[in-house]
């Protein structure tokens, strides 16, 4: 009965999936890698739905070049393969000190904006906000008062 429960929720978290819109990660840079694993990790790496239902949605999630960089994965067991494709990950993009770089320079180096120029105000203090919030999230806030 239990095990019938478990594949029940499974199927149900199946079921849901699609309705999620994830964003392709191209690997670009470590900035982007960050945005998408927390991206997957909220909406697929946490759902109860079996590893080669994860394996399969991160490698469609991911652009030509990283998908042919995890392919061997999917010729792995799921469970194993979805762990090698996200240690490939994390071992190629995971540098979060590189990361925090990424955002205040972003920052530094956008466009000059001037006191008058409202729109670009309101532009910078989003990006500002989204930068706090981002760094927030994987707890390296406090590492803005070394990076610059």
């Amino acid at each position: 009965m239990e095990v019938m429960a478990s594949s029940l929720k499974e199927f149900i978290t199946a079921m849901r999936l699609p309705q999620t819109q994830l964003p392709t990660f191209e690997g670009n840079s470590r900035r982007e890698y960050w945005e998408f694993i927390c991206a997957f990790e909220q909406h697929i790496g946490r759902a109860a739905v079996p590893e080669e239902y994860k394996l399969q949605i991160l490698m469609q999630a991911c652009a030509v070049p990283v998908r042919n960089t995890l392919q061997t994965c999917s010729y792995l067991d799921p469970r194993e393969g979805y762990e090698k494709a996200m240690a490939i990950l994390e071992d190629r993009y995971l540098d979060g000190h590189q990361y925090v770089r990424e955002i205040v320079e972003g920052i530094l180096e956008g466009p000059m904006v001037k006191g008058e120029d409202e729109g670009g105000l309101r532009k910078l203090a989003d990006e500002l906000r989204s930068c706090i919030f981002s760094l927030e999230t994987i707890g390296r806030l406090q590492e803005l008062d070394t990076v610059a």
